[in-house]
């Protein structure tokens, strides 16, 4: 099997709205297309039988797509999990100035620390900082060389 492409990472959110405002606007990524999502008559994909559902997708045109899935009927139930066990997820972006963007953010969101730097073997040094968006999902911020 090879994989051609990168296509997007999907997110179950509770409140739309809020969770695209804090993706374009918090965030800075586009608001990019919305599908109302219902069942073809030959099956259903989802597992969850006659589901109806709104995929809003946010990111960078051209680049990677963050799925937001809004469960009209039935509704989604709460199951977020803890960074440290498994099934856990998150999303990460490279930024150029770690230390700005936490500041930019830290009034907007939960971050988990102040951002962490480690030097690499070669003696360049990563920055990198988790935290959660208004739902719970975690999400990282890194600086590379």
């Amino acid at each position: 099997m090879k994989i051609k492409n990168w296509s997007h990472v999907g997110i179950v959110v509770d409140d739309l709205e809020m969770m695209t405002d804090f993706y374009v606007n918090t965030i800075g990524l586009e608001r990019l297309h919305e599908i109302d999502a219902r069942p073809q008559p030959d099956g259903d994909h989802t597992g969850v039988p006659n589901v109806h559902r709104t995929l809003r997708f946010v990111g960078i045109p051209g680049d990677h797509e963050i799925e937001l899935i809004y469960f009209i009927d039935p509704p989604a139930t709460d199951g977020h999990v803890d960074v440290h066990k498994f099934g856990s997820t998150h999303i990460c972006w490279d930024v150029e100035d770690l230390a700005s963007v936490y500041e930019e953010l830290k009034d907007k969101m939960e971050f988990v620390t102040e951002p962490k730097w480690r030097t690499r073997p070669d003696g360049s040094t990563v920055g990198l900082i988790y935290g959660q968006d208004p739902e719970g999902n975690w999400l990282e911020f890194t600086q590379r060389p």
